[in-house]
């Protein structure tokens, strides 16, 4: 689930090169939504799963750090690329970033389940 949810939140990304005009971009918000709230709450009931007990607070904790240095790092760099190079690239950057974390969370996740 975590890793289909991550890969068609990269692939909506694609709509908004796509489709014109309000309410294309609405629905492609709404989307969007739903399936990052999937995929943050399949990777939460995930790590409380395989983590031992007593430490999910520790883990959840290190989750949200990572996701916030992610934003850290990531806004920055799509700024840069969208002034340099425009805004198809930057989404084209940032839907390749998607589809490449899913396909690593997809080899991860097989390989701890096993």
């Amino acid at each position: 689930m975590i890793v289909s949810f991550v890969a068609l939140l990269g692939i909506s990304y694609l709509g908004l090169i796509w489709f014109n005009g309000l309410f294309p971009l609405y629905v492609i918000a709404l989307i969007q939504g739903v399936l990052m709230a999937g995929a943050d709450m399949s990777m939460m009931i995930h790590l409380m799963k395989v983590m031992p007990e007593g430490r999910t607070g520790i883990i959840m904790g290190l989750y949200s750090e990572s996701e916030n240095i992610g934003g850290l790092i990531a806004n920055p760099g799509l700024g840069y690329v969208y002034d340099n190079y425009g805004s198809i690239y930057s989404v084209i950057l940032l839907t390749s970033a998607l589809l490449l974390t899913s396909i690593v969370s997809g080899a991860t996740l097989r390989s701890s389940n096993k």
